[in-house]
């Protein structure tokens, strides 16, 4: 709504100007009707519906109408309705959002209700977060410890940065987050060819379904191939030489499993 109705009202303002200069309300108007719209945009070029996409266009879009209901015989109950309305998309939203904190690329957190735990990782100090939560972080987050000495490198994938900082260790490769929107095919072949030269002292593997990542590749690339599948691929020919120090399955069918490096043995 935010998106379609700030390029709408900026467009019909737009063109009411070439028919002639606009007052200062219409200046007004056009001003955050445009704003709106390119902020929504480049919100949306990530993902086409994207929840930050209504600052501010929703805030427009509310106030644009009660402007334009003092014009109507029935400003009154309009603008009820309009106040209603919003309070209660409002609500629900706020409901929504208490009920499924964060949900992507197969991590969902619990309801807020649930976040009732004190994790012990320093860097999460302050957090109250489900015991579900604290459970796999700090267990996923000592397994890659456990393989890596300060210094040694881990390969994260495909969307779990926070493991890098959690345990204080650099990535392996030159993506920080190797996702279909953020790292081009030609980096991520590169890096899957790095991997196998140079192996991480552990890979912390986010493994989703496989019509994700067909559905994945059919939005960012329009077609059922990336370089995303030349790092799975990288991992799972690792994986045939690695330990499997952590596993865990959510809800969602997608699993974590943290592959430790093999300890070299003596000659």
């Amino acid at each position: 709504m935010g998106l379609f109705t700030g390029f709408a009202v900026s467009a019909h303002t737009l063109l009411r100007r070439l028919a002639g200069p606009l007052d200062d309300s219409q200046k007004r108007i056009w001003v955050f009707a445009a704003t709106s719209f390119a902020v929504a945009y480049m919100l949306s070029l990530s993902w086409a519906a994207y929840q930050p996409m209504a600052v501010p266009a929703i805030a427009f879009l509310i106030c644009f109408l009660l402007a334009h209901t003092d014009k109507t015989r029935f400003r009154w109950s309009l603008r009820l309705f309009i106040t209603v309305a919003a309070l209660a998309m409002a609500a629900f939203a706020i409901l929504v959002k208490l009920a499924m904190p964060y949900h992507w690329v197969g991590w969902q957190e619990p309801p807020v209700w649930q976040a009732n735990a004190v994790p012990h990782l320093p860097e999460l100090r302050g957090l109250r977060l489900s015991p579900a939560t604290i459970d796999t972080l700090e267990s996923a987050t000592h397994a890659i410890q456990s393989a890596c000495a300060p210094g040694d490198r881990l390969f994260a994938y495909p969307y779990a940065p926070m493991l890098y900082a959690l345990s204080r260790r650099a990535p392996a490769t030159f993506a920080y987050l190797p996702w279909y929107d953020v790292t081009p095919d030609d980096v991520a072949e590169r890096d899957a060819a790095f991997l196998l030269s140079h192996p991480p002292c552990a890979i912390a593997f986010l493994e989703m379904p496989a019509r994700d990542d067909q559905r994945f590749e059919l939005i960012y690339r329009g077609r059922p191939s990336s370089g995303q599948r030349a790092l799975v691929r990288s991992i799972e020919t690792l994986a045939k030489d690695y330990r499997v120090l952590f596993v865990r399955g959510f809800p969602s069918k997608a699993k974590l499993t943290i592959y430790g490096k093999p300890i070299a043995l003596p000659h």
